[in-house]
This record gives C-alpha cells, structure tokens and sequence, in this order.
C-alpha cells in the first residue's frame, strides 16, 4: 500500500469495541473522502485505544492486551481492505507503559506526526474524528488549540447534535475559540446514520448472561471472546455474603 495522504485518527476506550465503533467512522471516512474529492485508498483509518482517558472516572475493564484482541475481533476483514486502509495503533498503550498519568490526544498527535516526519511523510496530514458532542467540550481537553492546528477534527453529526447551525452557535457559546479557530472546528462536519449502542450497553448486556443480546451490540466475534473471557460479569460478593 502507498504511503497514505491523509491519516484519521479515531481514539477510544474500546471497552468493549461495538458496532457503532466500526460503522460510523468507516462511513464517516467514506463520507468525508466523497466530499473533498479525496480517494479513500489514500485515506488510512486509524484506531487509538486509549490507555487511561482524562475525561472517565475509572480505567478500563479489560485489559490493555484483552481491548486490542477485541478490537483487532471487531475491525476483522476491514485490517486487510486496501480499498479503505484500517490500522490499529498502540500508540498510547506504549506510552503508558513507560509513563504514567492521563492519556491525552495532544501528546499522541504529536507523537505521530513527529513520527510522520521522521519517515519522511511530512505531507501526510492527520485528522482527528470525534463527535459532535465531543467538539462541544473539545476546549476542556489538555492544549485544544495546538491539537486543533496538528489534526484538524473531522466531527461526526448525530442527534441531538446533527444539525450545523445550533453546533456552531453551541460553539460560539463558549467564548473559548476565537474565529479563525471555529473556522476550522466547522470545516469538516460529517451526518451520519444513527446508531443506539454503547459500551456501557455493551458491558450491561454481558453482565446480565444473555437476557440482552450481545450479539446484537457488539458483533458475533466480540461477543464469543467476551463470553470466552468471562468479561464485565459484576464481581462476586464478599465471602459470607448473601
């Protein structure tokens, strides 16, 4: 495969991975691609499990080796189509392996773009593809303005933010951007189908020992190796405890 023009860079828990995970940004990219006139052969997709996120309360569940397995699970053909690039980059589990405290995106897009140039791919440009209502609290994560600059957001439209006028008055609402930066938190809006699932969803349905169909959340591959796993079953009670 030739090297990639544009690379997306969609980051998560991936506790467990879901359907929604591999749909949506496969739809955004294509969406996006279509848009720009950009060939999405020369687009890579890729994934960022997140080591310890700043903006959760607790760590994942499964472990660090357990969430790739899933994801690798989830993603199945789509890591061999050349036609539309998908990769699953480590990079913020590496990094947590010899460093502690919070994963933050500024710290792996900088890394990757180092990276990047490095290899001499100086041209490839990265894109970071988050939610609408991500964008919304984008100002509250670690140095937003440079992350804005390095990976310009592709933001993915879903109720109830799917609609561009309200997002951007949204926007304007929190007097942190100035205008040259709303410009490009605007630049790349994407509306996709909806899709009602979660990993909390999906984590619920595996605690509750099939009376949710897990399948239905998580896909048949997924599902098999959390079952497999014996994952997010709720702890036992203390001994002597009803």
């Amino acid at each position: 495969m030739p090297a990639p023009e544009h690379i997306i860079l969609f980051g998560g828990s991936f506790d467990p991975p879901h359907l929604a995970h591999v749909r949506l940004p496969q739809q955004a990219r294509l969406a996006w691609a279509a848009e720009n006139s950009i060939d999405p052969a020369r687009t890579l997709l890729a994934y960022i499990p997140a080591a310890r996120s700043p903006h959760k309360a607790s760590a994942p569940q499964a472990t660090d080796a357990q969430r790739l397995e899933m994801l690798a699970l989830a993603l199945g053909p789509a890591l061999a189509d050349v036609a539309s690039p998908t990769a699953i980059w480590p990079v913020e589990l590496e990094r947590a392996a010899v460093a502690t405290g919070p994963s933050y995106t500024i710290d792996t897009v900088t890394t990757l773009r180092g990276r990047l140039d490095a290899d001499g791919q100086g041209r490839t440009r990265l894109h970071l593809l988050i939610g609408a209502d991500q964008l919304l609290a984008l100002h509250r994560w670690h140095r937003p303005r440079e992350l804005v600059a390095l990976a310009p957001p592709i933001v993915m439209l879903r109720p109830p933010h799917d609609q561009p006028e309200p997002l951007a008055k949204a926007l304007l609402e929190t007097d942190a951007w100035s205008p040259g930066d709303l410009a490009l938190l605007l630049a790349a809006l994407v509306t996709l189908s909806t899709m009602d699932t979660s990993s909390t969803a999906a984590r619920t349905a595996a605690a509750a020992n099939g009376f949710v169909s897990l399948e239905a959340i998580v896909g048949t591959a997924v599902a098999g190796y959390i079952r497999q796993h014996g994952l997010y079953h709720p702890s036992p009670p203390p001994e002597g405890h009803p």
